[in-house]
């Protein structure tokens, strides 16, 4: 049982990040220097296997949940080599869950995609293909190392046995004009819905630098207003947010959710998973703040893993550490709460 004062003594809601490998580089991504275009030196392999899922995620935990995502802060979780399994032992677990994995979608054989939907099309199940161009040229410049032929082919094929894909598409200046292409292409191949959106990552002085290919690019925003990726609430810039006055409105104690990576730890929110996992290799991330470091190197950066702990632990202590931030919500710090869940 979490802490008694946190309403997240009953967990609702779970994001899995169960791998931090990827195929590709997306410059805006916390697992790519921008500066060299390749992974950062720090970022060693780590990957939750099924027998470590089923120690940080039993059976009585899975049955009381509505819903989870795969999806990676630092990884794609089709890279992971038991996605399948793991997905397999969910629905076993609890068969009505409602399941979304986040994906490029621009790896794994035909075979496995087959596989892969006929798991899933029976299920409360959505594949979120992210997808941020109508061809090779435009998609690659964000999703590096993806290739957009591929990804067609392998929704084409996923969709063809009955497998549900919604497509998401963040808007960039570089892309905005294959946005409505892009739909269409959606349509015609089958997927449930499309998405576009903003990105809500940093843009110092308007752009973004990144190296991609040897040469150095820029990231813009669009020219035009686009939709937040948040349906129901607006991220504050981070450019704005020390001028900015918020009160912060956790939304994962609101909606009882929490975040588990890849190395079993356990926390409120996947922006707390990224500062963690600098703050225990003694660096920072771009986003983060000497309060967050504060707020984790007070509580203790080793009281959050379930491999280590036990769940039932990890999760009393992710709650307790939830309530020692209240104080810091007072003050509209750390930066990270104020960016995303501060209310103007």
């Amino acid at each position: 049982m979490l802490h008694p004062k946190n309403k997240m003594f009953k967990v609702r809601e779970v994001h899995y990040d169960i791998t931090n490998m990827c195929n590709a580089a997306c410059p805006q991504c916390v697992r790519t220097n921008p500066l060299t275009g390749k992974m950062h030196e720090y970022i060693k392999k780590s990957e939750l296997s099924l027998e470590d899922f089923q120690k940080i995620s039993s059976p009585e935990f899975l049955k009381q949940l509505e819903y989870i995502y795969f999806c990676g802060n630092y990884g794609d979780p089709l890279v992971a080599s038991d996605l399948l399994a793991i997905l397999d032992y969910v629905w076993d677990c609890n068969p009505k869950l409602s399941v979304k994995v986040h994906s490029n979608c621009s790896l794994r054989d035909d075979v496995w995609w087959k596989k892969f939907a006929q798991l899933t099309s029976d299920k409360k199940f959505t594949l979120v293909a992210s997808v941020d161009g109508a061809s090779q040229s435009t998609q690659e410049l964000y999703r590096v190392n993806t290739n957009f032929e591929r990804i067609i082919n392998n929704l084409k094929t996923f969709i063809s046995y009955e497998g549900k894909v919604e497509w998401r598409f963040i808007v960039f200046k570089h892309n905005e004009h294959e946005v409505n292409l892009a739909e269409e292409i959606s349509k015609q191949i089958g997927c449930i819905n499309f998405r576009s959106y903003s990105s809500n990552r940093q843009f110092p002085d308007g752009k973004f630098k990144y190296l991609f290919n040897g040469e150095t690019r820029y990231l813009e925003k669009p020219s035009y207003e686009v939709d937040s990726k948040f349906n129901d609430r607006k991220t504050i810039e981070f450019e704005q947010l020390e001028q900015t006055t918020a009160k912060i409105d956790c939304i994962a104690n609101k909606t009882r959710s929490i975040f588990i990576d890849f190395e079993g730890n356990v926390l409120p929110c996947c922006h707390y998973g990224i500062r963690l996992y600098t703050n225990r290799r003694k660096t920072k991330d771009v986003n983060n703040d000497d309060v967050v470091q504060e707020t984790i190197n007070n509580f203790g950066n080793d009281k959050f893993n379930a491999l280590d702990l036990g769940l039932e632990t990890a999760l009393e202590n992710c709650g307790k550490f939830l309530d020692s931030l209240v104080p810091y919500w007072d003050k509209g710090t750390p930066l990270v709460c104020k960016m995303i869940c501060g209310k103007k």
